[in-house]
């Protein structure tokens, strides 16, 4: 394989993606660039190597940024394909222009190569530029001083090249051409070195068109290159950079603004014609890449993608355990076929096919043909022998159907004669390689082109040393298709027949919309061993074939007239048996290609067709479908039923009378007679053509029997009898009933016609002649197929109820499965509406995929949920009926239609059956989700808190999402429907907590809390979907208890959802569900604390501090978080025989307020004072057990007590 042409081997059947032939040039190669970069790539995202040097030195470059925003350089459309997109310094973007510090550029690592001119002394360097802004550096070579080498720049509108010395001094020459924004040019510089110290350099600049617009040169002398004239010793360290320059190892400067594409490095000077082809030089882009299909026969069997055939002989191409495909064994008159399963589209495409093909271990002959035909007609191989399977034969064999082109490699030499039938030809020409053209039947298939006879000869690669073949087909230029034809016996491919255009012949089909590649083997009376390996099909475009039809059927009744159209049904078949129908919309073209109404190709609908064909002339026709569109299965055959019989390919042909019984039965319903239908005896006018009376205002008696067509007389569980005019006809040709016909004027007789049954039936009638009548020996058949269908179907369920609404019993959950049952039903009489009362059946009615449906009847406006089944398949039974294992994804009462799509059966339409209302439905679980809510601290300005004994509320009450599931575990939309919901407020059973979960009492036991919890709330949070809210208004509290005085806890409280159940018995899945609300502050043991105070009974004021405390495990202290607490003096009682208590109110802040002002009355004694508190500002002071209000004592006078004294109990 080329190397050139190909970069990846592929294992068996992968589709893989190939760049179209681009030769790969390296160092050694001095006439191709030593860099590359087409900047094609998708997008550049700063990772290493991501620009890529298509010469293959590997001089891959990376995107960049010098600037903060992060910003990079991408890929954009280019000149050829793609181009680096480069933003310059910055630029502004978005809707309030914010500024990108861009400072993009590419960056490729130095190596020798990119130095030209310190290796061989010349350089050339183009390629194409789209500026934004005339400014700034196209490409840089070095990093300041002495490294730099040469630059191509931008500066005041003008391009210019610069080269450095190796002094570092720089000498420029400018192009005088006048450029503009947004305009393709492409540049080329050459710069040579003819002697040491000397520099001849020239820039051209040429437009879009490739014309030149401008040029500068110069030829510097001296230019000093170094010591002894020796350029390679000038420090060449520095990389080459794209839209910037550097002069130092971070500096990167002057930003090129706009684009570039197509840089190309060389190691000589271009020439001006050279530079210009370079500019003009184009190739496809990546949409234009090759798709290949690859198959090396390694899994030792064809694959799907492959179909094959024989049509003589006894044997199918198949894998051999050499790993081959082997299309023919060295045995006589073989003819195989094998099709690859892709569509080729035909027009603006490029088609390449390689091979290595193997001919061996006979005595040399036929050969194989590669054929290309019209994937709208069905393969079907030509002639064997010389034909090679392509080409028409004069024994009567038709060339390869649909054939457009065919390359035979001919061992023997016939199919380059023009003999046996065959169309052009140089005569007999062994071991050739011959292309024909297109054809038809026993037309075309004409002689093209071929060669002489090869050496070595086509059939001496022996069993181990393959040819390669490799055939081209260019269809890209409107109105050509160019055909090469190469081989490589080992040194390389090589032309055998040099391309040239298929479409210059005028004889020629068009290109066909699409192709198929089929491959067709042969012997005849000579042999060999054919086999080929390591197919290769790549293609600009190159489709899979999508579903295909595997054949066609045609149905016809075997009797027609010349004097009227006759109708036949044509079934495009999805599998072998045909079982099953296509019911993709489909187009068969059908032969004859003459005479049938509305021309040969005729729309299928749902697998079923009909089609209508006028033959004048008394004979047989043969009916074919010769191709579609989806496409037929390549090879497939036509096979065809006359009445009831066997499906055959023999069957085809259609025998057209000159006389005969003229009638048409029409579609029946089952039991259903048919009214009056005409039967007409006539003949073909031998002038007019038309069918006129043969006899009239006479009786005459007509043999009449029928034929079971669909289903046959086989695999019917019922065998009814077809009547005819209230009498049960024979179904035994050789035994048929007789009734006497009155043929009237015009020779018109009727009859009426009732099938008691469902299916596709034939009535064949016959007059014979006798000498009684004085025309024996007249024979006059006529014969009508017709389609009975069902009245419709009675579907039915034992969850029927008439009320339709919310107070239907409960039948079943939702998706939990029910008996739904469907009965094909025939006709009772006109206007029944209710099929399911009464109605006989229709055993041998059958149908796949009817499509079920449930709609709702109450809730009204409900959701309809979704049957599953979505359809089911109605078989042949004695009772007509099939129970299916249903269910319903919702709540409520449904009704059940089963509704066969349009034309669905037999092409007919089976009226649908809807179902009384069935349920009630109703959920099967309740899911339960809760919010645990969270608990409110009574103070949070400090550290949050709250007093043992003090309420705490909700700051979110907890909430319960409560949703009605179906079994399969969706919700159930309709239960929140008035009269659906079953659930109550009282049905959600909860329980609150009694102590603490994880702090206990100081005596060890339970921390003791209280409740207050209303009813909450249930409501619908949107359909199908219930929300329970707690009360807004609940609280719980920590018993103010002695034993409660430990240190400050964090609350841990357990509440659950004991159980959720409805009025019908539907519970929560997983009750009880218990949960922590969330309560992130502490619960304190806190109280108010007074002092004793004494003073003289004359002073103006006594002053009695108090505070807030709280137990912090080991004693009381200030409770400095309390800043919400309020207190007035109010609240104070006591005695006050020695004072006068000041009014005062306020809040605690930090656990402090007061102190409270007493003023002396002048007399000497003790008051008591008590505050009246709340219940969590209390304290059991004297371990009674019952919890007490605050006090102190206020004493004035002198004496205040001994000072040993060291405790006065407090009150």
């Amino acid at each position: 394989m080329n190397s050139h042409w190909y970069t990846t081997v592929f294992s068996v059947l992968v589709f893989s993606f190939v760049l179209l032939p681009t030769p790969a040039v390296n160092a050694q190669d001095a006439s191709g660039p030593i860099g590359e970069w087409r900047m094609d790539e998708d997008s550049w995202e700063g990772a290493a190597n991501e620009v890529f040097d298509s010469s293959g030195n590997g001089f891959n470059g990376r995107a960049a940024t010098n600037g903060s925003s992060g910003s990079l350089p991408d890929t954009d459309e280019g000149k050829v394909c793609n181009s680096g997109y480069f933003r310059g310094q910055g630029f502004s973007t978005g809707p309030f222009n914010q500024y990108v510090d861009a400072q993009h550029y590419v960056e490729i690592s130095d190596g020798d190569l990119l130095s030209p001119l310190a290796v061989t002394e010349a350089m050339s360097i183009g390629g194409w530029f789209r500026a934004d802004q005339l400014n700034g550096t196209l490409l840089h070579k070095g990093q300041g001083g002495a490294t730099q080498e040469y630059q191509v720049k931008l500066s005041g509108g003008q391009l210019q090249v610069t080269f450095w010395d190796a002094n570092g001094s720089p000498y420029t020459v400018s192009a005088n051409a006048a450029l503009q924004v947004d305009q393709w040019y492409y540049f080329g510089v050459t710069a040579h070195r003819p002697n040491g110290n000397r520099l001849e350099v020239q820039i051209t600049v040429l437009d879009e068109s490739g014309q030149s617009i401008g040029v500068g040169n110069d030829n510097w002398n001296p230019f000093f290159a170094g010591r002894g004239g020796k350029y390679s010793q000038k420090p060449t360290t520095g990389s080459l950079l794209f839209a910037a320059e550097s002069f130092g190892p971070q500096s990167r400067v002057n930003f090129f603004a706009g684009r570039l594409d197509e840089i190309r490095l060389h190691q000589r000077v271009l020439t001006d014609s050279e530079i210009q082809n370079n500019a003009l030089e184009t190739r496809p882009c990546k949409d234009n890449e090759l798709q290949c299909f690859n198959d090396d026969f390694a899994a030792g069997s064809l694959s799907d993608d492959w179909v094959t055939s024989v049509s003589s002989g006894n044997f199918t191409p198949r894998v051999e355990s050499n790993g081959r495909l082997r299309m023919t064994q060295a045995v006589g008159n073989q003819s195989t076929a094998a099709t690859l399963q892709r569509e080729i589209p035909g027009a603006d495409n490029l088609v390449i096919l390689e091979f290595d093909y193997y001919a061996y271990g006979g005595n040399g002959a036929d050969g194989i043909v590669i054929a290309l035909s019209d994937s709208r007609v069905t393969p079907q191989p030509g002639s064997f022998g010389g034909s090679l399977g392509y080409a028409q034969r004069n024994n009567g064999d038709a060339g390869f159907a649909g054939g457009w082109m065919g390359v035979g490699l001919d061992e023997f030499g016939n199919y380059s004669n023009q003999t046996e039938g065959r169309q052009g030809g140089v005569g007999f020409v062994p071991q050739a390689v011959v292309v024909r053209g297109s054809g038809s039947g026993q037309s075309g298939y004409k002689y093209l082109e071929g060669t002489s006879g090869l050496s070595p000869g086509i059939d001496e690669t022996g069993s181990d040393n393959p040819h390669r073949y490799r055939i081209t087909v260019d269809s890209r230029s409107p109105g050509e298709a160019i055909v090469s034809v190469e081989r490589d016996t080992g040194g390389g491919m090589n032309t055998l027949i040099p391309p040239f255009d298929m479409l210059a012949d005028s004889d020629q089909a068009p290109v066909p919309e699409n192709f198929l590649l089929s491959l067709t083997g042969s012997t005849g009376g000579s042999t060999n061993i054919h086999e080929l390996d390591e197919i290769e099909l790549c293609a600009l475009q190159l489709n899979p074939v999508g579903e295909q039809v595997d054949h066609f059927e045609i149905l016809h009744d075997g009797v027609a007239l010349t004097c009227q159209p006759e109708t036949v049904t044509v079934r495009a078949c999805a599998n072998e048996n045909c079982d099953q129908l296509f019911t993709d919309p489909v187009q068969a073209t059908l032969s004859p290609s003459e005479g049938w109404e509305g021309g040969n190709v005729i729309d299928i609908a749902r697998g079923t067709g009909q089609a209508t064909l006028q033959n004048t002339v008394a004979g047989e026709v043969t009916l074919d479908v010769v191709g579609s569109e989806p496409s037929t299965r390549p090879q497939a055959v036509t096979l065809c039923q006359i009445g009831g019989g066997n499906l055959s390919a023999a069957n085809c042909g259609l025998e057209f009378f000159d006389s005969g019984l003229a009638f048409e039965v029409p579609d029946l319903t089952s039991h259903r007679p048919s009214g009056p239908i005409e039967v007409r005896a006539v003949r073909r006018d031998e002038e007019t053509q038309a069918c006129v009376p043969a006899f009239e205002n006479v009786e005459k008696p007509v043999r009449f029997w029928s034929t079971y067509v669909d289903p046959g007389p086989n695999g019917r569980p019922v065998s009814r009898a077809l009547n005819v005019d209230d009498t049960d006809i024979s179904g035994d040709p050789g035994n048929p009933t007789i009734l006497d016909l009155d043929f009237g004027a015009g020779g018109v007789a009727e009859i009426d016609v009732r099938y008691p049954d469902a299916g596709q039936m034939q009535l064949n009638g016959t007059y014979l002649g006798s000498e009684a009548t004085e025309d024996d020996g007249l024979v006059m058949p006529g014969s009508d197929q017709f389609v009975s269908v069902p009245a419709g179907l009675c579907v039915s369920s034992p969850g029927e109820c008439a009320a339709g609404d919310a107070s239907c019993p409960l039948f079943v959950k939702a998706g939990e499965e029910f008996d739904l049952t469907v009965t094909a039903v025939g006709w009772q009489n006109d206007g029944d509406s209710n099929l399911c009362e009464g109605n006989p059946n229709t055993p041998n009615f059958r149908l796949l995929d009817i499509p079920l449906s449930s709609g709702v009847v109450a809730p009204t406006g409900g959701a309809d949920g979704t049957l599953t089944p979505e359809s089911y398949t109605h078989t042949r039974s004695a009772d007509a009926t099939e129970t299916l294992a249903a269910r319903v994804s919702e709540v409520g009462v449904f009704r059940f239609s089963a509704t066969p799509a349009a034309g669905s059966y037999l092409g007919k339409t089976v009226p649908p059956g809807i179902s009384a209302p069935v349920g009630r439905f109703y959920p099967d679980r309740f899911n339960v989700v809760i919010d645990s809510g969270e608990l409110e601290p009574m103070c949070s300005i400090g550290t949050p808190f709250t007093y043992t004994g003090q309420a705490i509320g909700w700051a979110l009450p907890p909430n319960l999402e409560i949703e009605p599931l179906s079994v399969q575990g969706t919700r159930t939309l309709n239960y929140t429907e008035t009269g659906f919901q079953r659930l109550s407020v009282a049905d959600v059973v909860r329980s609150f907590p009694v102590a603490d979960s994880s702090a206990l009492n100081r005596d060890s036991g339970p921390l003791a809390v209280t409740t207050d919890i209303g009813s909450g709330v249930l409501g619908i949070a949107e359909p199908g979907l219930l929300s329970f809210d707690y009360g807004i208004d609940d609280t719980v509290q920590y018993s103010k208890l002695s034993e409660a005085r430990v240190a400050p806890i964090e609350p841990d409280l357990e509440f659950s959802v004991d159980s959720v159940t409805d009025a019908d018995g539907v519970s929560a899945s997983s009750s009880p569900y218990r949960f922590t609300p969330l309560a992130d502050f502490e619960v304190r043991y806190g109280r108010l604390s007074m002092d004793n105070v004494y003073g003289p009974e004359n002073i103006d004021e006594l002053q009695m501090p108090f505070r807030l405390e709280y137990w912090n495990g080991s004693r009381f202290t200030v409770n400095t978080a309390d800043s919400c607490t309020p207190w007035t003096t109010s609240d104070i009682s006591g005695t006050t025989d020695h004072h006068t208590l000041a009014t005062d109110s306020g809040t605690f802040i930090n656990g402090e307020a007061g102190p409270l002002s007493l003023e002396p009355s002048g007399s000497q004694g003790t008051d008591t004072l008590i505050w009246g508190v709340e219940e969590w500002l209390q304290d059991d002071t004297d371990d009674d057990g019952t919890l007490e209000n605050p006090s102190a004592l206020a004493t004035f006078g002198v004496y205040r007590g001994h000072d040993r004294i060291i405790y006065w109990r407090e009150r």
